[in-house]
């Protein structure tokens, strides 16, 4: 997976700035849910070989086999589907038309890749020790961030904000009037 970019300012071929963001790393929960799976599938592995040695009821052995490698497959699956959406990367990016992106989807919902609401309706950032929430004017609010790795949720908080002053000011300058060339030239009065 590639490393995180931090801020990203992205232009047009005139300089304008079309889009604002940041990009951050997370940590991710794979190992332990991998790893809980092979404690689990070990566990009953041994639960069936002493099942096996005090008896000759192999039909038990067999089913505890089978259950230790039912928990085995089920943590695989999971740390397979995880793995897709719980990557160590996530970003927001903020687009000049007022179009919000997540291009790796939020905390608990990856399927998310954008917000109903352009980005000039986010009313505040906040951060607290484990996550980063964007409040709304609506009442609304998204996490955004979950377990945030080597940056702290205050330093994305920033950052966030930052990009959303950026592409505003950025938006704010494109739709302001440009002056005329006052017909002397550039004069100036002492």
């Amino acid at each position: 997976m590639k490393a995180p970019r931090g801020a990203i300012r992205i232009t047009d071929s005139e300089g304008q700035l079309q889009i604002a963001g940041y990009e951050w790393h997370e940590r991710s929960n794979k190992p332990f849910v991998f790893g809980v799976g092979v404690l689990l599938f070990a566990g009953l592995g041994i639960v069936a070989l002493l099942l096996a040695m005090k008896s000759e009821v192999f039909i038990a052995t067999i089913v505890v086999l089978a259950i230790a490698a039912c928990f085995f497959g089920l943590s695989w699956i999971i740390h397979r589907r995880w793995s897709r959406w719980n990557g160590n990367v996530r970003s927001i990016l903020f687009h000049a038309n007022g179009h919000v992106e997540i291009p790796h989807g939020i905390p608990y919902h990856p399927k998310v890749r954008t917000f109903t609401v352009p980005w000039s309706e986010i009313a505040s950032v906040s951060a607290d020790q484990n996550s980063v929430v964007i409040y709304f004017r609506n009442g609304e609010r998204n996490w955004i961030t979950d377990r945030p790795a080597d940056e702290s949720s205050h330093k994305i908080s920033v950052q966030i904000q930052h990009a959303l002053a950026a592409i505003g000011e950025a938006v704010a300058n494109a739709t302001r009037p440009k002056r005329a060339p006052s017909p002397e030239g550039n004069v100036l009065i002492d």
